[in-house]
This record gives C-alpha cells, sequence and structure tokens, in this order.
C-alpha cells in the first residue's frame, strides 16, 4: 500500500499548501465534472457575462495554434457569470477539502471545517514562489476552465454537428436522475443550486451537458498524444520525487480516539503507548525479530487470507499488514517524517527509526527497498503515462488560449480580480 493504515491520519499538521491544493482540484476538474453531453442552444442571455473566449479557426475546421495566417475565422463563446461561479465554487471547495486532508481531517466524515478566519488566512496570503494569493490563482483557473470547457465543445461539434441538437435531452436525464437519487423533488434541487452555486436549474443542466461532452472529447484525445522516449524520460526525471516509491515495514502504536466510543486517550495513555513504542525499539536493536514484534504488540491491521478471515502466523498469531509505500515528496513534505529520506539515502535496510506522528501515533520504522517508473506494474505504469499525456496535451491547450473578459472581472498579468468574496460565495 501507499500510505499508512489511514491516509487522512498520517500527516502532521502544518501550514495549508494552497499552491498543491489548487493545482490538484484544477488537475482534476474537466475529467471528472459532468454527466450528461452538451445541449441548450445557450445560458439565459440575462445571465452576465464575464469573459468570451476566443479562438481562431481554419478552414478546414482545425484550431490554430500556432502563427495565424489571416485567413482564420474568429470563434467567440460567451463565458456566464453562473458558469463561472460553478467552476470558482468547485474549486474552491476542492482545494480546501484538500488542505483539510494534508492537516489529517476529512470534512466529509468528520463534519469538520476551516473557520471563516482560517479561509481568509488561506485565500489571501501570497505564495512567495508564485507572487499571488490563492483567490487570485484559483479565479484565474475558474475562467480558463471555463475556457477550455468552450474550447473542447467547439472541438467535439466540429467533429459532430448533431451534439447541440441531441446531447441536451442526455444531460436533463442525468440531472433528474440525480437529485432522484439523493431523494429530493424538482423544487427542493432547484432552491439547492440556487443556494450553493446561486444558478438556475436550466444553467445547471447545460453546465453538466457541456463539461460532459468536454471530459469525453478530452479522454479520447488523450489516447492519440505520441511522445518520444526522450520527452519521457524528462517528465519522469521531472516528477521523480513523486512517482518513486520507497517500501518500510513498520509497527504502529496508536495514539487515536478509541474506534468504537470515540474516547481519547488520556495524557497517562498516550504516554503508556509511546512508552511501548521505545520498549519495542530497543527490543529491535538487541535481534528481536521485526514480524513477531508487529504481531504481537502493533495495532497495524489484521492482514486477511484469500477467503476473508484473518491471516494466522505459524505460531497462531495473527497475521499484521507490515508494509508500505512512500514518496520522496510525501517524506520531505511531512517534518515528522523526513528524515527516513537519509535512511533511503544510505540505503540503510537494517536501522529501526522511531517516528511519532501528532494524532496518529507512534511507528517503528525500517526501509526495505525501492521502486520506480520501470519497476512498476502496467497498471501503475499506465497511470503515469495517463498523468504524462494529460500534462503534454494541456501545454498544447495553453499555448493557444485568449481571452477577452468583461468588465466584472479585471484581468491583470494573467491574474483575476473581481468583486466576488472567495470565502463567502
Amino acid at each position: 500500500m501507499r500510505d499508512l493504515k489511514n491516509p487522512k491520519k498520517t500527516k502532521k499538521k502544518k501550514p495549508l499548501n494552497r499552491k498543491k491544493s489548487i493545482i490538484t482540484a484544477i488537475i482534476v476538474l474537466i475529467l471528472i465534472l459532468g454527466a450528461g453531453v452538451f445541449g441548450y442552444i445557450s445560458i439565459s442571455k440575462a445571465n452576465e457575462y464575464v469573459a468570451v473566449a476566443n479562438f481562431y479557426v481554419r478552414s478546414d475546421g482545425t484550431i490554430a495554434t500556432g502563427e495565424r495566417d489571416g485567413t482564420e475565422k474568429l470563434h467567440q463563446a460567451k463565458i456566464y457569470k453562473g458558469e463561472y461561479l460553478y467552476q470558482l465554487k468547485n474549486l474552491r471547495d476542492q482545494s480546501e477539502q484538500e488542505a483539510m486532508q494534508q492537516q489529517g481531517e476529512d470534512m466529509s466524515q468528520t463534519g469538520m471545517a476551516l473557520s471563516v478566519d482560517q479561509r481568509r488566512e488561506f485565500w489571501t496570503t501570497v505564495d512567495q514562489q508564485l507572487g499571488t494569493t490563492g483567490e487570485q490563482m484559483v479565479k484565474t483557473n475558474a475562467l480558463q476552465t471555463n475556457w477550455q470547457i468552450e474550447l473542447f465543445v467547439f472541438m467535439a461539434n466540429q467533429q459532430n454537428k448533431n451534439a447541440f441538437r441531441d446531447a441536451i435531452e442526455t444531460a436533463k436525464i442525468n440531472v433528474e436522475k440525480e437529485y432522484m437519487d439523493q431523494n429530493m423533488t424538482r423544487d427542493d434541487f432547484k432552491k439547492s443550486l440556487h443556494d450553493k452555486y446561486g444558478i438556475s436549474y436550466s444553467t445547471y443542466v447545460e453546465i453538466k451537458a457541456k463539461t460532459s461532452i468536454a471530459s469525453s472529447f478530452v479522454n479520447a484525445r488523450m489516447s492519440e498524444v505520441t511522445y518520444t522516449d526522450e520527452e519521457l524520460n524528462g517528465f519522469y526525471e521531472k516528477n521523480k520525487d513523486s512517482i518513486d516509491l520507497y517500501e518500510f515495514e513498520f509497527a504502529l502504536y496508536s495514539t487515536t480516539a478509541d474506534a468504537v466510543t470515540g474516547e481519547e486517550l488520556t495524557e497517562e495513555q498516550l504516554q503508556e503507548k509511546k512508552d511501548k513504542a521505545e520498549a519495542g525499539l530497543e527490543k529491535l536493536k538487541k535481534g528481536y525479530d521485526f514480524d513477531k514484534l508487529i504481531r504481537e504488540e502493533s495495532d497495524n491491521q489484521d492482514k486477511l487470507a484469500e477467503d476473508g478471515s484473518v491471516a494466522k502466523a505459524a505460531d497462531g498469531t495473527a497475521e499484521k499488514e507490515k508494509t508500505l509505500e512512500l514518496t520522496m515528496q510525501q517524506i520531505l513534505g511531512d517534518p515528522s517524517i523526513s528524515d527516513l529520506a537519509e535512511v533511503i539515502e544510505n540505503k540503510n535496510t537494517k536501522e529501526y527509526r522511531l517516528i511519532e506522528v501528532d494524532g496518529y501515533g507512534c511507528l517503528i520504522m525500517r526501509y526495505v527497498s525501492s521502486r520506480g517508473f520501470h519497476d512498476f506494474a502496467e497498471n501503475e505504469k499506465e497511470q503515469i503515462l495517463s498523468s504524462f499525456r494529460q500534462e503534454k496535451y494541456f501545454e498544447g491547450i495553453s499555448a493557444i488560449q485568449d481571452m477577452k473578459v468583461n468588465p466584472i472581472v479585471e484581468y491583470k498579468e494573467g491574474k483575476i480580480i473581481d468583486r466576488i468574496d472567495i470565502v463567502h460565495i
């Protein structure tokens, strides 16, 4: 497995990472949003537009991606405020969710959320590397996401002239199924859309339809992306800290709340756990068998046999899951485990390290081995190749991005500045 027993509890709490959270949300947004296919003629003209997406079309229907010779026809698509707010709200929520997960809290499961003050700080603090705030970054990308959707919808329609006529019905059916699956009436669903996004039902249908056809178009194009071995190796070298996996054996002495009662450990119980972990480390230094220690006293998950029962060792004790895989990015990104980088660098497979992760527990860890892209199984390689093809495809799309924004927003040096409060939308 790639992470500890519960990956949402492995991270020591640290300042919220706006850049990582926002980028993570942006990468997945176009590919996962939407249910249905493109439909309506247009979103209501009464819906104020925030920008016009411009792209130049050659006589053969393809998009001009390089130097233009003047024969291309300008195609424009308005990006309406409802579309912008929808993408902005989703990007914002995904970014905050990712930030909470980095801190070890899953809002969807615990019901916890960032306070207004925390959110304000999260969005308004200037990132020293990027020279911009999280608010400016996410607003810029909400608008750019809409630009990309308009482009993909246009390109898809060039291939299928019936898409505009037929696909809206599919979107209507899918949206109806969406609220029925939530045991909601149509009127209740309309109200929820207005309360959450400030948009109408018909606007939502078109947004879902547009996003779906854009998603289908992009997924189809991904498989057509070509690349050289040199380009793939360059991608791997650039991203190896988030690709290469380092395997560790571990024994967990959990300090989390009781799984059944929800009661937190007392200070005395916490100290007992720490003392037990330290005693376990001393045993290992004197030659005690790590597998036996894990079975006897760790809080690792039970290992299951093929029939679903708990696997048993030769001595009758329950087998435990004992390995995890971490990337260097995960290791260096968490101060509580960053010392493991030294163990990896020295290729020391005999040293045991005692690691304490706040809110999770004490772990005795031993480095075992590493594996890179060429060692991966085919399904793992395909995940990496998919990311590579996606990056390569979107690099080409970004190169032709062209927008004219309406006065509702200001577009300064690539940053969106508007009158919408990121915290209270």
